[in-house]
């Protein structure tokens, strides 16, 4: 199921498979971050959990669906 997700993805976005189910793979391992969520960051060009937990709160309440 969420390797259909992931190809869905790929073609919505135009990427290329392995990008972006590497960089969902990473971000899910977040606790608390979903699939949904995941493509939430990535589309704010965070693609790894360095990223989200150097973003600013800022940056990360200016995502929409984030809070």
């Amino acid at each position: 199921m969420l390797r259909k997700k992931i190809q869905k993805m790929n073609k919505d976005n135009n990427m290329d498979p392995f990008p972006l189910s590497f960089f969902l793979d990473e971000l899910i391992k977040l606790e608390g971050v979903g699939l949904k969520t995941a493509n939430l960051l990535l589309e704010a060009n965070l693609k790894s959990s360095h990223d989200v937990l150097n973003a600013s709160d800022e940056k990360l309440l200016q995502i929409k669906g984030i809070c």
